[in-house]
């Protein structure tokens, strides 16, 4: 028997900020990175961009499906859709390390 709890989709509130708030810490190091090499405006436009990002995350995640499954990772579904890019992703990268160990 399924609990009211376990039968809704609506993402928890920590798996709901999680990405947004990753996507905030990246563009706080783009802005730290572009202070100390001397290009603010390298750092603010990073900034900027992943700020936009997590803004954009947030309000489509209310009216998408796809994006809340995305920032929530309980739907089947989207687990599966998300499986093939994954493994290939996956073998492509120890693709490249095995001929760079071959190269030389």
């Amino acid at each position: 028997m399924s609990s009211p709890e376990t039968s809704t989709r609506t993402p928890t509130t920590r798996n709901r900020w999680a990405t947004p708030a990753v996507a905030l810490v990246i563009g706080l190091a783009y802005l730290v990175a572009g202070w100390l090499g001397d290009n603010l405006s390298f750092g603010l436009g990073g900034l900027a961009i992943m700020v936009g990002f997590a803004a954009v995350l947030l309000l489509t995640s209310r009216r998408s499906e796809t994006v809340a499954g995305l920032l929530d990772r309980r739907d089947e579904r989207i687990n599966a859709i998300d499986l093939r890019p994954t493994n290939v992703a996956g073998l492509t990268y120890i693709a490249a390390i095995v001929a760079l160990r071959i190269r030389g």
